[in-house]
Parts: structure tokens; C-alpha cells; sequence
């Protein structure tokens, strides 16, 4: 049987594993790790647990608690985009990609879904709905219904 380690099977020295855990008593015990990173811990794992939640809470969330600020930055003028009061008016479509962006997010993550894919499905799906909303739009003011006669214009 092949040795894990530096050290020779029998030589009265401890065996370290591959991952350099100790498995001899006198060492204490394991400690694994769980995680990677930054969000990296050896708690227990009810407590990961809710660490993860609110990762992910926070991340689901954290564009619709953006809105009030960028409603502040534009109407204080410190964002221009050019178009005077108007600008705030870009917050509608922000507004609304947050609103589905978020909704698509709680629905993933139900479903299970990795954090990686909740994100990056939740934006897809959110740029979607903002698509599909902008050419309903287009060929609502496109073809409004029904065509005026002709000679009828003015309203007389």
C-alpha cells in the first residue's frame, strides 16, 4: 500500500493525508473547510447556512435597493445623462429590470439552481422581459388601431 505523504508508513511519525489533514488523535481532530475564498469557514454548517442565505438574499436584492440611490444621484445632478429632468425617466426601465431580475432570481433559487447560474439566468431574463416590454411598446405607438378617415384630421 502506497504511503499519503512525506512520511514512510511505518516510521512512528504521524501520516498526513493528501489534502495535509492529520489523521493521528494526538493532533486533534479534522478540520475541514468549507467554502472557498473570501466566504471560506469552519462553522457549523446551520450556521453556513445562514451566511448563504443572506449572500444570496443580498445579491438577489441588491439592485432594487440600488433605485432610490440612483434616484437620488439623478435628480441631485450629480449623474447627467444629458436630457435635463428627463433623466429621471431612465428609471423606469432600471426599475423594472430589477423588479424581474429579482423575481427571476427567488423563482432559480427555489428550483435550486447553483449561484452562478441564479445570477447569470436571472439577468438574461430580466434583459428579456425589458426586450419584449420595449417592442410591445414599439408596435403599440407603431400601429395604434384603428386608421383615421381621410378628411378627418383636423376634427371637424
Amino acid at each position: 500500500m502506497a504511503s499519503h505523504g512525506p512520511r514512510a508508513r511505518h516510521s512512528g511519525q504521524p501520516r498526513i493525508g493528501i489534502r495535509g489533514e492529520s489523521r493521528n488523535p494526538e493532533f486533534g481532530p479534522r478540520i475541514r473547510v468549507r467554502g472557498d475564498g473570501l466566504f471560506a469557514t469552519n462553522l457549523p454548517k446551520i450556521w453556513t447556512m445562514g451566511i448563504n442565505f443572506l449572500k444570496k438574499l443580498a445579491i438577489c436584492l441588491l439592485p432594487l435597493a440600488l433605485t432610490p440611490l440612483w434616484g437620488f444621484l439623478i435628480s441631485e445632478g450629480y449623474l447627467n445623462f444629458g436630457g435635463g429632468c428627463k433623466d429621471i425617466i431612465l428609471l423606469i426601465p432600471w426599475l423594472l429590470w430589477s423588479l424581474f431580475y429579482s423575481l427571476f432570481f427567488i423563482v432559480l433559487w427555489i428550483r435550486g439552481r447553483s449561484l452562478g447560474r441564479l445570477i447569470a439566468y436571472s439577468i438574461a431574463g430580466a434583459i428579456g422581459v425589458i426586450v419584449l416590454v420595449w417592442i410591445m411598446l414599439f408596435c403599440l405607438l407603431w400601429y395604434p388601431g384603428q386608421p383615421v378617415p381621410p378628411g378627418d384630421q383636423l376634427g371637424y
